[in-house]
């Protein structure tokens, strides 16, 4: 069995060879297209065979001619892998309103616009994310008591500096800062975060001043 695979790794390789000869002067276009096609579906399963027979060697525990050549030789074709660049970033403008959504549900989603992670081209070091206007943030949610129970704490650096505020106090006094420090939470602590925030703009009722950047709905798939 293994004398017949390797008989046709060559024969495989002999086929290619005239396959090259046919396509060096083709009739016309599309019996050059055909050539092509076809040679590539034999590189494909050469390529299969080889990667077979490769670990084929460990179990019989000595090498097998493989004809690495052939593989090398047709093995041409280079992924690389795609890097946004700065001058190539667009930012978009979305809107989502927070009025009846759980705090930390939509602070995924709006973290992950800020920074990007949705879009096909996101390149960890390049700031490639979108703008979010929230409103309603008075009327965001909170599961169980955690209006009562949920903490939030600052200090002024002074000896008995401590502020301690709940965040049902700071939903009657700032609401806005609710939104703000969960999407903070959920970005990543680097120089990136400062300028990422910067795009999210919390307004704590229905109105903004933004509608001359004509923003889109945030889309549901962004989650």
């Amino acid at each position: 069995m293994l004398v017949g695979l390797i008989v046709f790794v060559h024969i495989t390789q002999s086929r290619l060879r005239r396959e090259d000869d046919r396509e060096a002067a083709p009739r016309d276009q599309a019996a050059a297209d055909g050539v092509r096609a076809d040679r590539e579906k034999g590189i494909s399963g050469l390529r299969n065979l080889t990667h077979g027979l490769a670990r084929l060697g460990p179990v019989l525990g000595r090498p097998l001619p493989l004809t690495l050549g052939v593989v090398l030789r047709y093995n041409t074709a280079v992924v690389h892998t795609f890097q946004m660049k700065t001058a190539d970033t667009k930012h978009e403008w979305y809107i989502v309103d927070a009025a009846g959504q759980r705090l930390g549900t939509l602070a995924v989603r709006v973290a992950r616009a800020l920074s990007g992670k949705h879009k096909p081209t996101w390149t960890p070091h390049i700031d490639d994310g979108d703008f979010v206007v929230v409103l309603n943030a008075e009327k965001v949610e909170l599961g169980g008591k955690k209006w009562s129970q949920k903490i939030y704490q600052r200090h002024s650096g002074y000896p008995g500096g401590l502020k301690t505020q709940t965040a049902q106090d700071v939903r009657e006094k700032y609401p806005e800062r609710l939104i703000e420090r969960a999407v903070r939470g959920m970005l990543p602590t680097n120089k990136m975060r400062e300028v990422q925030l910067t795009r999210l703009k919390v307004y704590r009722a229905d109105s903004h001043p933004h509608s001359g950047q004509k923003p889109q709905p945030l889309p549901e798939t962004i989650a």
